[in-house]
């Protein structure tokens, strides 16, 4: 029975998805055991990314694993490399030897870059130089493995490479593909060796097409453009990243970028409030897809792509992941910028079509999982060590990590990782709705995610002794985390007790404003310790002592500027004396307001972080388009910091 070629390609495209799927799902074992010793051996980026090209041209980025160090020598000094290379490592010599450094392609099998079984992928440097004949191994995907990989491999020049490969097109058929893959075991097992009667075949078909082919006559033409094939694999940037000249992308400004988020709701404070509006009004083009109830709208320049919240932790983890994904496709930017680790895969996916990925951790998830309840107790421990070394090696392929804390960088490559701490606007709560400290309430305040471990049960507690001497109230606002809700509403709400709920932006101001003790009693757990938690600025920047739990890390960053009181926050007795202190020395409370709000306004505020920010995203941008930007900030378009300044002078002039 003879099948059309349609069926036949889309027969092994079947093949190829679940061919690599049944590999990646066997070798993950073995994946994960190599990165973490490429890791180990020097701490550097565990993949190697390179541009070729794939299906009629079309460029791609070809990942392998890592097998040499990081340097910047010429191209031409590495032309070859070979057993024994100086610039292989120890274990990249045993992953080269057993093409376990290979293995990382199934990826580009599954997106549809590749084939199980193909022609090597090209450089697209090579392209120009192809005759009519020899482009004929772009009119299928290039291959993992391959006629040219098993009849010689690296011992072949590149004029024989591309003859069994041309032979290989022509002569293609399921029952060859059979005998490439169980020579590839074979080439696995005992190394490459050349086949001289596959070239001998493969030159008496190519002097059939009447072409002069000849091993010399290939050479010349081909000579500059096989320099970096062999090896380059982590020591020559402008290879690794160079674009094909047979798909010219245009000369659009690099100014495109998605933030992707499937935890957070669209108008987070820090990744819609604080990042994408300082990346807006410095000019990108800035778009963020994540969760909300609403769809298609837009607001201080970033544009919102709305998905619906899901139900269940399984249906974020799935089904809201995918549609993240095909939301991201379709924008098309050139950077992306995401922010929750189970979006990692998402990023690798992007990474891979060439697009510049941004990986923003919020927090030390491997230490989060430790305590997560709804993770049984004894698979905590070995699925947290499994993530961390999940997060270690899909890190090593983005272009760039932000961390909210200097303790969550040091998980990282110091390379890569850029600090941008989680700071308020300093404008933003010294408005003029805020109420002279003495005529405030007496209240005491919470605002964040409520849970046993962030000291909702001993505020309660404390208060109730507190009242007990004195008028207080305690308001709390923010999401309830699952077994939290019967603590924050037992009996219903009291005269002692309020709960807000979920408050936006101009709320929460609102609420600091009328204020006069601000709450933050973290439990003493190892993720908790070296936090640095953004309420903690917003109660300063309103002018609010703040009531902390003793921590050095905390002691250390805040406790010169004598805005705090420290206390153990397991105790309620402890918590009920310091509210009981700040309330009877009004004028001592409001100095340490003050103070605070002197420390955001001259250290922890927005306004410098985002320079920080800035200048990271000026990294992935390309040389020669500087001029750009620099136009649009002469047509309005500045610094974060410098239109936060015009909102402040604007503030201080209403108030004048």
């Amino acid at each position: 029975m003879k099948y059309s070629h349609r069926s036949k390609t889309t027969l092994r495209r079947l093949i190829d998805v679940l061919g690599s799927s049944i590999l990646l799902l066997l070798a993950s074992p073995l994946l994960l055991a190599t990165a973490l010793a490429i890791w180990l051996s020097d701490g550097c980026d565990v993949f190697y990314r390179q541009t070729r090209v794939g299906l009629h041209g079309r460029p791609f980025g070809l990942l392998k694993f890592r097998s040499m160090r990081i340097n910047n020598l010429p191209i031409d000094d590495v032309t070859e490399i070979r057993e024994g290379h100086p610039l292989v490592t120890p274990v990249g010599k045993w992953i080269r030897r057993l093409k376990i450094d290979e293995l990382p392609q199934l990826l580009n099998v599954l997106l549809g870059d590749m084939s199980l079984i193909g022609p090597r992928a090209g450089m697209p440097e090579h392209l120009v130089n192809y005759t009519a004949s020899q482009r004929r191994r772009l009119s299928i995907r290039p291959g993992l493995t391959g006629w040219a990989q098993v009849n010689g491999g690296i011992e072949l020049t590149w004029p024989e490479r591309i003859m069994l490969d041309t032979w290989y097109v022509d002569q293609r058929g399921f029952s060859l593909d059979l005998k490439i893959m169980a020579s590839t075991v074979g080439v696995v097992l005992f190394g490459e060796k050349r086949n001289p009667q596959a070239l001998q075949n493969a030159i008496a078909y190519a002097a059939q097409e009447s072409e002069v082919i000849g091993t010399e006559s290939l050479r010349r033409p081909l000579a500059a453009a096989t320099a970096g094939d062999h090896g380059t694999d982590g020591q020559a940037p402008s290879v690794a990243h160079t674009a094909a000249p047979v798909a010219d992308s245009g000369h659009r400004r690099l100014s495109r970028v998605v933030h992707l988020s499937s935890a957070h709701t669209v108008f987070d404070a820090r990744f819609f409030h604080k990042e994408c509006r300082s990346l807006a009004m410095a000019g990108y083009d800035v778009t963020v897809i994540a969760l909300s109830s609403e769809y298609g709208t837009s607001q201080d320049g970033v544009r919102i792509h709305m998905l619906p919240k899901p139900r269940t932790r399984f249906e974020r983890m799935s089904r809201t992941i995918w549609a993240i994904y095909r939301a991201a496709l379709r924008e098309n930017a050139e950077i992306y910028h995401f922010h929750d680790p189970e979006l990692m895969p998402v990023g690798t996916l992007l990474r891979m079509r060439g697009k510049r990925v941004v990986y923003d951790v919020h927090e030390d998830f491997a230490f989060d999982i430790l305590h997560k309840e709804w993770i049984p107790g004894l698979l905590r421990w070995p699925v947290s060590v499994a993530f961390r070394a999940l997060q270690m090696a899909l890190t090593s392929s983005f272009d760039r990590v932000i961390a909210a804390t200097p303790a969550i960088a040091r998980n990282f490559p110091p390379s890569k990782t850029r600090c941008v701490r989680n700071f308020p606007w300093s404008h933003e709560f010294g408005c003029s709705r805020s109420q002279p400290y003495e005529e405030r309430d007496p209240i005491a305040v919470y605002i964040g995610d409520l849970s046993d471990v962030r000291g909702i049960r001993e505020m309660r507690q404390a208060v109730e002794l507190a009242a007990k001497e004195t008028p207080i109230k305690l308001v709390m606002a923010g999401w309830v985390n699952l077994g939290a809700r019967a603590e924050c509403l037992r009996d219903g709400e009291s005269e002692l007790v309020e709960f807000k709920g979920r408050l936006d932006r101009a709320g929460v101001a609102e609420l600091l404003g009328r204020a006069r003790v601000g709450m933050l009693l973290f439990h003493p757990l190892p993720n908790h310790v070296n936090a640095m938690p953004h309420k903690l600025f917003e109660y300063l920047a309103a002018g609010l002592p703040v009531i902390l739990s003793d921590f050095p890390s905390w002691r250390e960053l805040i406790g010169r500027e004598e805005c705090a009181l420290f206390v153990d926050p397991l105790s309620p007795a402890s918590v009920a004396e310091a509210l009981l202190w700040l309330f009877r020395h009004p004028a001592q409370a409001a100095q340490m307001g003050q103070n605070g709000r002197r420390a955001v306004a001259e250290n922890y505020n927005w306004e410098r972080e985002s320079e920080c920010l800035l200048t990271t995203y000026a990294e992935l941008r390309p040389a020669g388009r500087e001029k750009a930007f620099a136009q649009a900030s002469k047509e309005g378009k500045g610094s974060a910091l410098q239109v936060a300044q015009g909102h402040s002078k604007r503030r201080d002039a209403a108030k004048a």
